[in-house]
């Protein structure tokens, strides 16, 4: 019934935001050409590797990996070059992020009306809670100071932002955003939210409600977003006809500091936990690798 009455509300909201209509916010545009930037290390991965979730306090990085067959979620560690847990999972998981540094979320398309966000102990790997959503999860993000988890949920031909509450681990809220939205990451203040839309244009969006205050075109599309440690700046990684790069905006501004280079193939975004490098998951032909770079340079 939760789950029914969820899904009738995202598509109320839907109906009546886009019958509301409202003023366009102005967009900034991107022409920054990518610096020459080249990793300083090249490390195995699981063949097929998905997504990466950012760095837990331990340093351990939490991949998924697999195929429409079969799946799995591994902690790799850096140091050693190597897994040291993995854990079965569904074969429809298609996002991955680390929640308040100590718990991973994992996000599923069960059906195309369905889908559920899982719960694990990053430790451990453990399951700890299931949550049913309305649609599929197809990218995370959460606020640790405000303790609230949020998914990007697709149903068809519209997305919504689900916030679950971290205490309870219940839905709380939701609300509609732009139909070809694709990843989602909190800001520097917890009450903002950066969607990255599928044409490369970025809305700065409320949390709460989803009202777009600002829009940067950071490129001609858009595949997902990572958010520094310190959090002045904004990673857009973006891929078209087999090229990729990296738009660096800066959060304050909502300009495009700086284009660095990234991999053919890649896939995922997250820096190390000091900020000082940046991992890029790079998956093709099948094989993957995590690319380091070292970008203190022209990240803050």
């Amino acid at each position: 019934m939760k789950k029914n009455s969820l899904a009738f509300a995202l598509v109320i909201m839907a109906i009546i935001m886009a019958a509301c209509g409202g003023t366009t916010p102005s967009i900034v545009t991107s022409t920054t050409k990518p610096i020459t930037l080249t990793p300083v290390n090249i490390l195995p991965l699981p063949q097929n590797t998905l997504a990466e979730a950012a760095p837990l306090f331990n340093g351990g990085i939490w991949i998924l990996s697999g195929t429409n067959n079969a799946k799995s979620i591994s902690e790799y560690d850096v140091t050693s070059q190597s897994v040291v847990n993995k854990v079965p999972v569904s074969s429809n998981s298609q996002s991955l992020a680390t929640v308040s540094g100590e718990y991973l979320a994992l996000g599923t398309a069960t059906t195309k009306f369905s889908g559920a966000l899982y719960i694990y102990d990053g430790i451990t790997g453990a399951l700890t809670h299931t949550i049913p959503m309305p649609g599929s999860v197809s990218s995370i993000s959460s606020s640790q100071e405000l303790n609230i988890i949020y998914a990007l949920v697709n149903v068809p031909n519209a997305r919504s932002i689900v916030s679950i509450d971290l205490t309870t681990f219940k839905v709380q809220n939701s609300f509609p955003v732009a139909s070809n939205a694709i990843s989602i990451s909190i800001g520097v203040d917890p009450k903002t939210m950066f969607v990255l839309q599928g044409d490369g244009t970025v809305d700065s969006i409320s949390s709460s409600n989803g009202t777009i205050s600002s829009q940067l075109k950071a490129g001609d599309t858009g595949t997902s977003l990572a958010l520094s440690g310190n959090l002045l700046n904004l990673l857009v990684l973006k891929c078209a006809l087999s090229i990729c790069n990296i738009a660096v905006v800066n959060t304050s501004t909502d300009q495009v500091e700086a284009a660095l280079p990234a991999p053919q193939g890649c896939v995922a975004i997250q820096f190390s936990p000091g900020g000082t490098f940046l991992y890029d998951v790079v998956s093709y032909l099948a094989a993957s690798n995590l690319q380091v770079f070292d970008v203190h340079k022209y990240v803050s």
